[in-house]
């Protein structure tokens, strides 16, 4: 059996999937900048001149931009456009324009339903956290097949 949701989520869906990508490049900039201001204090106080702390100007302008803009080319790559279930190989499948991630339906925690859009959860080290189905985009099965597959799983949000 083929499940499949076509199409590039919208509304609350894409909401979540926007901050969740937010929440993923502010813990990644605020690293980079924690170990680049460790080395500017160092060079500062190697070279016993307090000027060399200006450097954090741009470290705080770029922790800014880094934290609140997505760029297109961003989006490509996790944005789903296609997430596919198929039960003969055991397999979720999710497509965005960049990339193509599966993972075995065995991996799977949970699926949150957040009323019009489920959105799944892996053991850790599988899967990643952008696998999202919106009700509306399903192209291919049914809703009852999708539940009835992940019955003991769905976690209602609601």
């Amino acid at each position: 059996m083929l499940i499949e949701f076509r199409g590039e989520p919208a509304g609350e869906c894409k909401k979540f999937l926007l901050k969740k990508q937010k929440k993923i490049q502010f813990i990644v900039t605020t690293t980079m900048s924690a170990l680049v201001s460790i080395v500017v204090i160092a060079v500062a106080i190697y070279l016993q001149n307090p000027l060399a702390l200006l450097a954090f100007i741009p470290i705080i302008v770029l922790e800014i931009i880094g934290t609140n803009y997505i760029s297109k080319s961003d989006k490509a790559l996790f944005m789903p456009i296609s997430v596919y279930i198929d039960t003969e190989e055991e397999t979720i499948v999710q497509k965005s324009e960049k990339r193509e991630t599966f993972c075995m339906l065995d991996y799977i925690a949970t699926v949150e339903d957040h009323g019009e859009w489920y959105n799944f959860t892996f053991e850790y080290g599988h899967g990643n956290p952008y696998f999202v189905c919106q009700k509306a985009l399903l192209a291919q099965g049914t809703i009852e097949d999708f539940e009835a597959l992940f019955e003991g799983k769905i976690v209602r949000m609601n």
